[in-house]
This record gives structure tokens, C-alpha cells and sequence, in this order.
């Protein structure tokens, strides 16, 4: 009910970009850890799902649920992603966006099987096929990039998955954003993002 209202802001007639995060806090002793599936939109982050993350513990002989620490898996991604498919389908996705917590080659061929076109920031020191660059990790192919200069790499095999790759150094000093894609890179991608 509440998605349904939350979407009711969104245009019908267009596709969303879909960004994925995470929120962790303390509530007393308990761990309060959301993942939120949200629409960007006109500047803003627009939630339409979220899930508490949770773990489940023997205590005292009783099955105790307790909020859990740290990232997401696999099956907490799908499961809230399959539930916007539910509701709005797939087609409706222009991009799906996240950060470094959620990269993995499971994650990523089950966006590629759903035909799920992504834009996702990968770690600087993510390994690269060796066979395919001079460098070992992505971060060695940004040295000679310069400060808001977009690079893009080509199809490239990261977590034994083929990606498109790219990025951009926002200053001489700040780490390289490095992002992957199902699609063809280009400066657009890195607006999605």
C-alpha cells in the first residue's frame, strides 16, 4: 500500500532509475539495518521498498529474530528486486544503480538474466582479467587520468563476469569513481550513476 502511494508521485509514462542502499544504526542494543530500493528522481531519492535485515539466533532455547550488522546478500538484494518486478516489471527500469557494497559475479548475472541494465560503483582495488590490461586492479588504469577527466575501458571481465568499464577522477587528490555496466560506456553512464 504505501509503495503504491509513493509511486503514485512518479510519472507513469517514463522509466525509472532505481538506486540501492543501505542504512544501519543502533536503537539501544539493537541493530537497525534497512535495504532500500529507491526511484532518483528530480534530485531526490524517492523509497518505494525497503526490508529490515535481520538474523535469526538460538537463545535460551527460543529462535530469536535480531536486527543484523554489516551488508546485504544475494538473496536480500533478489528478493527485494523481484518485488518491484512484482509490482512494476522490469521493463520499467531505465538504469539500476548501487554503490561498492553491492557487487558480486552472483549478483551481477542475475541483473544480466533479468535484462536489468546497471550502473554500479565497483571497489578501486577490484581485480581486472590480467590477460586483457598491463594493470591488476582497476584503480592502477586510472593513474594517468586526469581531474574530471571520463575514461572509458572497453569490455572488460571483472568478478568473471563481462562489464563494460569506466570512470572519472572528481580531483587530482580523490580516488578514481570507477563504475560497471551491462551497457555501453559512456560520460552518460557516469550522470546515471
Amino acid at each position: 500500500m504505501t509503495t503504491r502511494l509513493l509511486s503514485s508521485i512518479l510519472p507513469d509514462d517514463e522509466k525509472w532509475i532505481l538506486s540501492m542502499d543501505r542504512t544501519n544504526w543502533k536503537l539501544g542494543q539493537s541493530n537497525v539495518n534497512l535495504l532500500v530500493l529507491a526511484v532518483a528522481y528530480k534530485g531526490m531519492e524517492i523509497p518505494l521498498l525497503w526490508t529490515f535485515l535481520t538474523k535469526y539466533e538460538i537463545i535460551n532455547e527460543e529462535n530469536i529474530t535480531l536486527g543484523k550488522r554489516g551488508n546485504s546478500n544475494f538473496e536480500e538484494r533478489k528478493a527485494i528486486m523481484e518485488k518491484f518486478i512484482e509490482l512494476f516489471g522490469a521493463e520499467r527500469i531505465e538504469a539500476f544503480t548501487a554503490d561498492r557494497e553491492f557487487i558480486a559475479q552472483e549478483w551481477f548475472e542475475w541483473l544480466n538474466g533479468k535484462e536489468i541494465p546497471y550502473v554500479i560503483r565497483i571497489r578501486n582495488n577490484s581485480r581486472i582479467n590480467e590477460s586483457e590490461f598491463d594493470a591488476k586492479s582497476v584503480n592502477e588504469l586510472f593513474t594517468h587520468v586526469r581531474k574530471n577527466e571520463f575514461c572509458a575501458f572497453g569490455e572488460t571481465t571483472i568478478f568473471n563476469t563481462k562489464v563494460h568499464l569506466g570512470g572519472i577522477k572528481a580531483s587530482k587528490a580523490d580516488e578514481a569513481l570507477i563504475v560497471v555496466s551491462n551497457r555501453k560506456m559512456d560520460k552518460n553512464t557516469i550522470s546515471t550513476y
